[in-house]
């Protein structure tokens, strides 16, 4: 039965189950895609939330070049990931890339974490917005007090209504968001570089002295979270026009934007109070220096616009992490180690709508306890954060290992050493050093106890070897399934 016979039957707005007839659909373009992944980016959150951070906490003065760095490295990963995409044009990312090269063990392990990883981090943006929101209705614009939790639950219902649409949608939503964050955060830039700093513009952040300064473990765990969510282009492969252009194209322009947006800015914003000041500053009121710094130079109205924009960037970025997760286990239970009922496709928005539905739950799920024993929701969301971080240098090294093993064995030559060797390699001793780091400051990476900082490592660990564990006894119990993980 054809596609368009299934669709006369079950009627124009039914859904359609997922098989030969129900593939995901979407029309994303180059710029479609790179405003996707640079909306669940939050660049304005980065900015005003995690740059003074940076300069605070981590290695100081060399923070604009830790952003240089650490986009060098995501920059060698790229090269081989969108090698590998070109050979391997499966939608399920580094779920689909770690089973190609490791094996089918390692990648159901490495999508159990990916999943969680995900869903903690805009589950982490949803309480964060909770407090955003809260606190710029209240103390910005005097109105009522309304708890943090209300405005959470009012996003995950907007969020839920776009995640079960057409891909499309959300896209031209996020675009309309991501525009604005960029013309504020580069009308600041200018406003400095005109002005001026007080003791006139150095380029002593760019050095190496400057960049092994201060604590840089710190800053090379936060620096490289902010290149979170680049794997969204992969993610989105079915719902893009001409994938195999546009994924790459997407995945290069990201990776570039994120490294020189930061870098300049964190420059910029060190510039603005001076060298001789600027950590000490950020050290100080490292949630608002970087807002005194756009009142000093950009005025009023740049401070109050930006603070309206925090609110709105969180719910890009919780938009597009709803739609990751959806994705995922979209791509699980179509491999069939999830129950298959989740990969059903709306006939006509094309949406994992199932998958989308059970993504709102997870999260509320996830929100909702926290909300009814009235805890202090700034000592949830770093949790979830650290968790979300810990798990991406995991499956950015697994990927960075399989990448020259898939191409060594299944296409020897047909591109260059450094895309399929090289470049992966020294992806990899980074990712490695990285997440030997984050294992070392676990209990900074989630702002918590030891015993919490050791709770979440277990978690994370045993989760993945419930992944493993799960394709063995796919692979002695259900073959058919075994052969279809990873979208094999």
């Amino acid at each position: 039965m054809t596609s368009s016979h299934t669709g006369e039957r079950l009627g124009r707005d039914e859904p359609v189950e997922a098989g030969n007839q129900g593939r995901l659909r979407g029309n994303l373009g180059v710029f479609g895609l790179v405003f996707s992944v640079l909306s669940y980016n939050a660049p304005l959150v980065v900015v005003i939330g995690f740059i003074p951070v940076i300069v605070a906490f981590g290695n100081g003065l060399g923070a604009p070049m830790t952003f240089l760095v650490m986009g060098s490295l995501v920059a060698c990963f790229a090269a081989g990931f969108t090698t590998m995409a070109r050979y391997l044009p499966n939608p399920g990312a580094f779920y689909a890339y770690v089973t190609a090269g490791l094996g089918k063990s390692l990648g159901l392990g490495a999508g159990f974490i990916s999943v969680v990883g995900y869903l903690c981090a805009f589950t982490a943006s949803y309480i964060f917005g909770g407090i955003a929101f809260s606190e710029l209705v209240h103390e910005t614009y005097g109105g009522p007090a309304v708890p943090w939790w209300a405005y959470t639950l009012g996003l995950l219902a907007a969020v839920a209504v776009f995640g079960y649409l057409r891909i499309d949608l959300s896209a031209k939503v996020l675009t309309v968001a991501l525009v604005a964050e960029l013309v504020i955060v580069v009308v600041y830039d200018f406003c400095v570089l005109g002005k001026g700093g007080p003791e006139g513009m150095s380029f002593g952040s760019f050095t190496p002295q400057a960049f092994l300064s201060g604590s840089v473990a710190l800053a090379v765990l936060w620096g490289i979270s902010m290149f979170s969510g680049f794997e969204v282009t992969a993610i989105f492969r079915e719902e893009t026009k001409d994938p195999s252009r546009t994924v790459p194209r997407a995945t290069y322009i990201v990776v570039a934007l994120i490294a020189i947006l930061y870098s300049v800015t964190a420059w910029l914003f060190i510039q603005s109070f001076g060298e001789s000041r600027a950590v000490t500053v950020a050290a100080e009121d490292s949630a608002g220096s970087m807002l005194t710094s756009m009142g000093q130079f950009g005025g009023r109205l740049l401070v109050d616009v930006a603070t309206v924009l925090v609110a709105t960037s969180v719910f890009a970025t919780v938009l597009t992490g709803h739609n990751v997760v959806a994705r995922y286990l979209y791509n699980l239970s179509s491999d069939g180690v999830i129950p298959r009922g989740l990969a059903a496709v709306h006939a006509t928005q094309g949406s994992p709508y199932r998958a989308s539905v059970v993504t709102t739950v997870l999260c509320a799920l996830l929100i909702v306890p926290f909300a009814m024993i009235n805890v202090d929701p700034a000592g949830v969301y770093p949790i979830y954060t650290g968790v979300a971080s810990y798990v991406l240098f995991i499956v950015l090294l697994l990927t960075s290992l399989s990448i020259p093993l898939y191409m060594n064995r299944n296409h020897r030559g047909v591109s260059t050493v450094w895309h399929t060797k090289i470049a992966p390699a020294i992806a990899a001793i980074g990712f490695a050093i990285g997440l030997y780091l984050a294992t070392a400051n676990i209990t900074v990476l989630v702002s918590g106890s030891t015993m919490m900082a050791y709770g979440v490592l277990i978690f994370i660990y045993v989760l993945f070897g419930v992944g493993m564990a799960m394709a063995q006894w796919h692979k002695r119990n259900n073959p058919a399934v075994y052969a279809r993980i990873g979208r094999q």
